[in-house]
């Protein structure tokens, strides 16, 4: 479920909504406004898959891990130059 595959739609793979999650991080946020941010278009036209909180938190591991994301000491999360 990282990658899509054939039978597995983008938004539906920690790949695909990774891109949608470094879109919501507009400037540096606290987890659970990003989450807030991101759950206004869960599941919407914007965004058609429904995410759940599980799939979020392995999302920012993802994004984490491939240096997208960095947490401050002040634990909010922020892009990476």
């Amino acid at each position: 479920m990282i990658l899509p595959k054939k039978h597995i739609r983008l938004t539906e793979s920690i790949f695909g909504f990774g891109a949608f999650v470094l879109d919501v991080l507009e400037r540096p946020m606290h987890l659970d406004d990003v989450w807030t941010r991101f759950s206004e278009i869960n599941g919407t036209e914007k965004f058609q898959t429904y995410q759940t909180f599980d799939n979020f938190i392995l999302t920012l591991d993802f994004l984490f891990l491939i240096g997208a994301i960095k947490v401050d000491k002040y634990s909010k999360i922020s892009l990476c130059n």
